[in-house]
Formats: C-alpha cells, structure tokens, sequence
C-alpha cells in the first residue's frame, strides 16, 4: 500500500482537511499517532520505515510545543526505542 492509499483509507483522520492527500509526512504521523489504533501505527511504519516514523516523532516532540498529550510521548518514546529500528 502506498501512503497516498493509506491516507486515503484514513482520511477520517484529517476531515478538517480540504486534500488529505497532500498533507506532508508530518501530519500523516501525527494525525496517525494521535487518531488512530496500533495497527494503523504500524501500517504506517511499514511504509514510512520504522527509523523515519520515529524520527518524524523525536522532531515532533523536540520542540517548545507539542500536540501530543504527555501520556502520548511517554508511550511512543518507548515504543519507538523497542520498534523504531
């Protein structure tokens, strides 16, 4: 599956967005992480990469201002450390 299926698929995810399909890699993974189930995460992985997913991730959280609850970041932090590679 490509990703512009895999949005497409869940384009639920993003209804707020007038073209889903051209949201970068950024919001896929966080619309992914925020919205969907871990089968939907791992679906993602499988063709974003699991090293990209959890790079975007690091990127996301790195900053002043996330939109991931703390529960969220705690979660896929150590996820990522055990699946991220």
């Amino acid at each position: 599956m490509s990703l512009k299926q895999f949005i497409q698929k869940n384009k639920q995810f993003w209804w707020y967005v007038k073209d889903p399909l051209k949201l970068d890699n950024n919001a896929v993974v966080e619309g992914i992480i925020k919205y969907g189930d871990m089968n939907d995460i791992r679906q993602l992985m499988k063709i974003l990469g699991a090293q990209n997913t959890a790079k975007i991730f690091a990127g996301q959280i790195r900053g002043r201002r996330s939109n991931y609850s703390p529960k969220t970041i705690n979660y896929f932090k150590q996820y990522f450390k055990l699946y991220g590679k």
